[in-house]
């Protein structure tokens, strides 16, 4: 697929899909690229004028809000269901922190990049309205995951709302949040 087709991709639930087209488009221009690089090294090399392979780094630069988008939109989907499904002993809240952070940005200046683009820049604003939608849940997962929580914590929480949150988000007392008892 040529780098003018991703325009088409207006499909945000295919994100893994695209990025891995995304990809295989990134490895083809380095490919080129590379060859480009070889084949002037030859021309000098033989005192032949230079071809102009600037068509390819311009691709390359014309190439990278879609690359940005696409994989960031396909980490975003991955890095959600991993916080959302594995446990939460598991989630490193400064990683999620910087994670959610670097989305969010990507998806701004996607918006912005893809202004004329309507298509992509639905997907563009789809993964920014996911990521806004998320972020305030950050500060909770950090307090949660904080090392200082402790047993009394738990089960202070666990009774102010109703449930035993310790069971319910697999909380391993002996590791992580929780290291001593008290």
């Amino acid at each position: 697929m040529g780098v003018a087709g991703f325009a088409s991709f207006a499909d945000p639930t295919k994100a893994h899909e695209v990025a891995n087209e995304v990809r295989r488009t990134m490895k083809s221009l380095a490919e080129c690229q590379e060859s480009a690089n070889m084949y002037n090294t030859r021309e000098r090399l033989f005192g032949l004028p230079t071809t102009d392979y600037s068509k390819i780094q311009k691709m390359q630069r014309d190439f990278t809000p879609y690359r940005e988008l696409w994989t960031s939109a396909s980490d975003w989907v991955r890095w959600f269901d991993t916080w959302m499904n594995d446990s939460f002993n598991a989630i490193d809240p400064e990683l999620l922190e910087k994670q959610v952070g670097e989305c969010f940005r990507t998806f701004h200046k996607a918006a912005k990049a893809f202004k004329d683009v309507p298509g992509v820049l639905g997907v563009a604003q789809d993964y920014k309205n996911r990521v806004e939608e998320f972020k305030p849940y950050i500060p909770l997962i950090q307090g949660l995951r904080n090392p200082g929580m402790r047993i009394r914590h738990w089960d202070q929480l666990s009774a102010d709302i109703g449930m035993n949150i310790k069971d319910r988000f697999q909380i391993k007392l002996s590791t992580g949040c929780c290291p001593r008892a008290g």
